[in-house]
């Protein structure tokens, strides 16, 4: 039924296509975006429009695949900002990375396989330390930046 169509769409949706060629790979990512331009994230925070799209959508269960598709929904979540919303000036990096923590902390909470549960302060730190290094390094020039000053 519904699901297995679900499961199939997702599967090819994330697929990195290896040994295909680049026009294939392309063509898929191209697919993946129109796939999460779909979802409305207007005027929501970033838990809630996550836990939306996750909820409509057949997740992986491969982590390279679940970052992909993650990956672009950050973009789309970036993209639907307006200004004055929390995280406004922050790139999709940024807004990647607290995705990812969140799943990461979801994921230690809940799975009977991770003997040691993170600590709140545990993963506070960790997370800033990835976003403080995102905002350093990022190359991805928002497109709220003020073009440079004139010369005079």
């Amino acid at each position: 039924g519904g699901d297995r169509f679900r499961r199939a769409v997702s599967k090819v949706l994330t697929d990195k296509a290896p040994g295909l060629p680049q026009e294939v790979g392309e063509r898929v990512k191209r697919l993946r975006c129109a796939f999460v331009s779909q979802f409305d994230t207007r005027g929501m925070a970033l838990l809630e429009a996550t836990r939306g799209f996750i909820a409509r959508t057949c997740m992986p269960s491969e982590s390279g695949r679940t970052c992909r598709i993650m990956w672009d929904f950050a973009w789309r979540f970036r993209e639907q900002l307006r200004k004055g919303d929390a995280l406004y000036l922050e790139s999709q990096d940024v807004i990647y990375l607290l995705i990812w923590s969140a799943l990461v902390l979801n994921s230690d909470a809940h799975s009977p396989n991770v003997k040691c549960k993170m600590k709140m302060s545990e993963w506070v730190h960790n997370t800033k330390l990835a976003i403080d290094a995102a905002r350093a390094k990022s190359t991805q020039a928002p497109p709220w930046a003020p073009p440079p000053p004139a010369s005079r």
